[in-house]
């Protein structure tokens, strides 16, 4: 859990170890500093066994993330991100509360832009090579790795600075896209192939480097070898399953 920066009413988040999803909620409440408690659903169980904290405080979709701050639950990780942003504002009298999204609304229209598809689109589809097996493995890597390349080319365009999104500070595509940083090995395995590298991507490699690095990243992220053994048993599980 990230060090408490600062007293805030009880924050409870419900979280999935493996999930990007819920890492990227960790890694906002890090970089808003902010103290709070996380309970992790089991991920071993195939198929997954909620409990009933997650069906009460969910009931829509069922899954991770939720956020349960003084006793009422959001769901949903870019919903979650935005209650954050509104509720944790910027503070010019403590640093550690950042802003998740640029000042103006015309670049906070493009974070939130590169937020949504990031999550619905990136993270939808690559999620797609743990939980496919065979030719559909291999299309889900390929229409990822299409989405790598289209993800380094338009950054490419930004003019907004380097390494992250909107220049030296994260906001939100940031956020959402950083769990690749312990995901992009896990693919890698799975299909014995690797994404496009610096040569051909250079602003996505640059942007990987950097996001990789970052304190709160670092501490919001899971072992990429933790996420390759669940990925791995979960393959087989699919495997047995298809028997």
């Amino acid at each position: 859990m990230p060090m408490a920066y600062l007293l805030d009413e009880h924050v409870t988040l419900l979280s999935l170890l493996p999930s990007p999803f819920a890492m990227s909620v960790k890694i906002a409440l890090a970089e808003k500093g902010i103290k709070y408690e996380v309970f992790e659903e089991e991920a071993a169980t195939f198929p997954a066994v909620k409990t009933d904290l997650l069906l009460r405080s969910n009931p829509v979709h069922k899954q991770v993330p939720v956020l349960i701050h003084r006793g009422l639950p959001v769901a949903e990780s870019l919903v979650i991100l935005e209650y954050i942003e509104q509720t944790w504002p910027a503070s010019d009298g403590c640093d550690l509360k950042k802003s998740l999204l640029p000042q103006s609304p015309y670049e906070r229209s493009v974070a939130q832009f590169w937020a949504d598809f990031c999550n619905k689109k990136f993270w939808e589809t690559s999620l797609l090579i743990m939980k496919k097996l065979h030719d559909e493995q291999i299309q889900a890597w390929n229409d990822t790795a299409q989405l790598y390349i289209t993800l380094d080319r338009e950054m490419s365009k930004l003019p907004y600075g380097k390494p992250f999104f909107f220049g030296e500070h994260l906001t939100t595509p940031d956020i959402v896209l950083a769990p690749l940083a312990s995901w992009i090995t896990v693919y890698e395995s799975l299909v014995n192939r690797k994404f496009p590298d610096a040569k051909k991507c250079p602003r996505l490699a640059e942007w990987l480097d950097a996001i990789s690095k970052h304190p709160n990243v670092k501490c919001s992220i899971c072992d990429p070898r933790m996420l390759l053994d669940n990925a791995i048993r979960f393959q087989q599980r699919l495997r047995d399953e298809a028997i």
